[in-house]
């Protein structure tokens, strides 16, 4: 995190900004590459105080996108994210209802860097794309039914065929957020 925590901290906890605004600090730290965002608080969402010339911050809209996490404990190491990356694109494959759109993994990190290992939370994520299918379309469920008719002839029976559709329904609301970003926006 480093300099990019440092920067972040600076703007927004001790008002380093053209309005020498002072705000609270937000979680989760999203890192991506070399980049890191925070979302503003919600007081300064809609007017945020620009960042000061010299800074290697920059305010950027940061665009709507669905996402598959996982949640996970511990330290932030490369290998460790690694792992968990695969172990998530592996859950959104045997899902099967969501395709990845891109397996650039975000980071995100809910803890102040002092938080003792155990107690931390993180989580990776990639950017997915809407379902393959309407959820309330994937279980179909064929019934075969033995029908008595009447008809001219005792004890003969039909076999009738009967389909019912499970129905399952999810919804999800994706937010939009302003956010601080250092150095370039992140994709």
């Amino acid at each position: 995190m480093g300099t990019g925590l440092s920067a972040l901290t600076s703007y927004l906890v001790f008002g380093n900004n053209k309005d020498q605004s002072i705000m609270s600090m937000t979680a989760p730290f999203i890192m991506e590459g070399s980049y890191m965002r925070v979302a503003l608080p919600v007081a300064q969402k809609d007017n945020p105080p620009q960042p000061v010339e010299n800074s290697m911050l920059s305010l950027e809209h940061v665009q709507e996108e669905k996402v598959a996490t996982l949640a996970f404990p511990g330290i932030c190491t490369d290998a460790e994210i690694e792992r968990r990356k695969k172990e998530l694109l592996e859950a959104i494959e045997k899902d099967g209802h969501y395709s990845v759109v891109s397996d650039n993994v975000k980071v995100l990190q809910y803890n102040a860097p002092g938080t003792l290992p155990w107690r931390r939370v993180n989580e990776v994520a990639v950017q997915v794309a809407e379902p393959l299918m309407p959820l309330n379309m994937t279980k179909e469920v064929i019934q075969v039914e033995e029908v008595e008719e009447e008809n001219d002839q005792p004890d003969t029976e039909e076999e009738g065929i009967q389909e019912s559709t499970g129905l399952e329904e999810s919804e999800t609301s994706d937010d939009s957020e302003s956010g601080t970003t250092t150095d370039d926006e992140m994709q």
